[in-house]
Protein backbone atom coordinates (compact mmCIF):
# COMPACT_ATOMS: atom_id res chain seq x y z
CA UNK A 1 0.00 0.00 0.00
CA UNK A 2 0.52 3.69 0.30
CA UNK A 3 2.08 3.95 3.43
CA UNK A 4 4.37 0.79 3.06
CA UNK A 5 6.17 2.52 -0.24
CA UNK A 6 6.49 5.57 1.75
CA UNK A 7 8.11 3.92 4.27
CA UNK A 8 10.48 2.19 1.45
CA UNK A 9 11.10 5.70 -0.40
CA UNK A 10 12.55 6.76 2.71
CA UNK A 11 14.31 4.16 3.89
CA UNK A 12 15.70 4.50 -0.06
CA UNK A 13 16.82 8.16 0.91
CA UNK A 14 18.05 7.52 3.95
CA UNK A 15 20.48 4.49 2.77
CA UNK A 16 21.15 6.95 -0.10
CA UNK A 17 22.39 9.77 1.90
CA UNK A 18 24.51 6.93 4.51
CA UNK A 19 26.22 6.12 0.73
CA UNK A 20 27.69 9.50 -0.06
CA UNK A 21 29.21 12.74 0.57
CA UNK A 22 28.71 15.47 2.25
CA UNK A 23 29.39 17.67 -1.32
CA UNK A 24 26.56 15.31 -2.74
CA UNK A 25 22.88 16.50 -3.45
CA UNK A 26 20.34 14.00 -3.05
CA UNK A 27 16.67 14.66 -4.34
CA UNK A 28 13.56 12.48 -5.39
CA UNK A 29 12.39 13.65 -8.61
CA UNK A 30 9.14 12.31 -8.10
CA UNK A 31 7.07 9.16 -7.46
CA UNK A 32 9.79 6.25 -6.46
CA UNK A 33 12.15 7.67 -8.35
CA UNK A 34 15.32 9.52 -6.21
CA UNK A 35 18.61 11.16 -8.13
CA UNK A 36 21.81 12.47 -7.20
CA UNK A 37 24.06 15.46 -8.30
CA UNK A 38 27.66 14.61 -7.61
CA UNK A 39 29.74 17.50 -8.40
CA UNK A 40 33.66 17.54 -9.41
CA UNK A 41 33.09 13.67 -10.11
CA UNK A 42 34.49 11.71 -13.60
CA UNK A 43 32.40 8.70 -14.86
CA UNK A 44 34.46 6.35 -13.21
CA UNK A 45 33.34 8.46 -9.59
CA UNK A 46 29.88 8.56 -10.87
CA UNK A 47 29.92 4.85 -11.03
CA UNK A 48 31.19 3.84 -7.74
CA UNK A 49 29.59 6.25 -6.21
CA UNK A 50 25.85 4.66 -7.85
CA UNK A 51 27.21 1.51 -6.64
CA UNK A 52 27.89 2.26 -3.30
CA UNK A 53 24.10 3.62 -3.27
CA UNK A 54 22.91 0.38 -4.52
CA UNK A 55 24.33 -1.55 -2.13
CA UNK A 56 22.84 0.55 0.57
CA UNK A 57 19.65 0.63 -0.76
CA UNK A 58 19.60 -3.17 -1.06
CA UNK A 59 21.10 -3.53 2.17
CA UNK A 60 18.01 -2.55 3.78
CA UNK A 61 14.82 -4.14 4.89
CA UNK A 62 10.86 -2.68 5.14
CA UNK A 63 8.36 -4.41 6.62
CA UNK A 64 10.09 -7.18 6.02
CA UNK A 65 10.58 -6.91 2.50
CA UNK A 66 13.74 -6.40 1.22
CA UNK A 67 14.68 -3.07 -0.88
CA UNK A 68 15.61 -3.71 -4.48
CA UNK A 69 16.60 -0.50 -6.86
CA UNK A 70 17.73 -0.22 -10.46
CA UNK A 71 20.11 2.16 -11.52
CA UNK A 72 20.93 4.47 -14.83
CA UNK A 73 24.22 7.31 -14.39
CA UNK A 74 25.53 9.87 -16.43
CA UNK A 75 28.45 12.06 -16.21
CA UNK A 76 29.17 15.49 -18.01
CA UNK A 77 31.93 14.09 -19.96
CA UNK A 78 32.18 16.89 -22.37
CA UNK A 79 31.53 20.89 -21.72
CA UNK A 80 27.69 22.25 -22.39
CA UNK A 81 26.04 18.84 -21.50
CA UNK A 82 22.59 20.40 -20.16
CA UNK A 83 20.95 18.70 -17.20
CA UNK A 84 18.10 17.88 -19.42
CA UNK A 85 20.46 15.45 -21.30
CA UNK A 86 22.24 14.09 -18.59
CA UNK A 87 18.85 13.29 -16.56
CA UNK A 88 17.68 11.85 -20.39
CA UNK A 89 20.82 9.40 -20.22
CA UNK A 90 20.92 8.59 -16.58
CA UNK A 91 16.84 7.69 -17.51
CA UNK A 92 17.70 5.28 -20.32
CA UNK A 93 20.41 3.47 -18.33
CA UNK A 94 17.96 3.31 -15.45
CA UNK A 95 15.25 1.29 -17.96
CA UNK A 96 18.52 -0.63 -19.23
CA UNK A 97 19.59 -1.89 -16.16
CA UNK A 98 15.73 -2.34 -14.62
CA UNK A 99 15.02 -4.97 -17.81
CA UNK A 100 18.12 -6.94 -16.91
CA UNK A 101 17.51 -7.21 -13.48
CA UNK A 102 13.94 -8.13 -14.22
CA UNK A 103 13.24 -11.30 -12.40
CA UNK A 104 16.42 -12.01 -10.79
CA UNK A 105 16.58 -12.53 -7.63
CA UNK A 106 18.56 -10.91 -4.58
CA UNK A 107 21.70 -13.63 -3.13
Amino acid sequence: GHAAGDRAIQAAAEAMCDALRATDLPARLGGDELAVLLAETDRTGVEAAAERVRRAIEARVVDGVPLRVSVGAAAADRLGASGEELVGLADMRLYRDKRSRKGRRAA
